[in-house]
């Protein structure tokens, strides 16, 4: 959720709410409500924090979730080494597998 990934940003980033909150010049109630799915931004103010944050509105928006954001990764790495299209969906398949068995 959006809540979620601004949240993730603004941590990784080393943060608090209310330092977010002076960038983007909003009152740090503002960032606590968006990061607990309260409320959304205007569209100007998401688009400061994409801008802030090197993002993509899209990628706020999107609902998506790690899982899908660790594949994109992992297709990538995988591709570097020279895998064909076949090899690379059984590896995949493979490393999916292995993620079960360990949860």
């Amino acid at each position: 959720m959006l809540g979620d990934k601004i949240k993730k940003l603004r941590e990784e980033d080393g943060l608090s709410q209310e330092e977010l909150a002076r960038k983007i010049k909003v009152h740090k109630n503002s960032i606590y409500n968006w990061e607990n799915n309260n409320s959304i931004p205007a569209y100007e103010k998401l688009k400061e924090i994409a801008d802030y944050f090197t993002v993509s509105i899209d990628y706020l928006l999107e609902e998506e979730n790690e899982n899908n954001d660790d594949k994109e990764k992992l297709t990538k790495a995988l591709k570097e080494y020279g895998l064909d299209k076949e090899n690379l969906t059984k590896a995949l398949d493979i490393i999916e597998i292995l993620k079960k068995d360990t949860r």
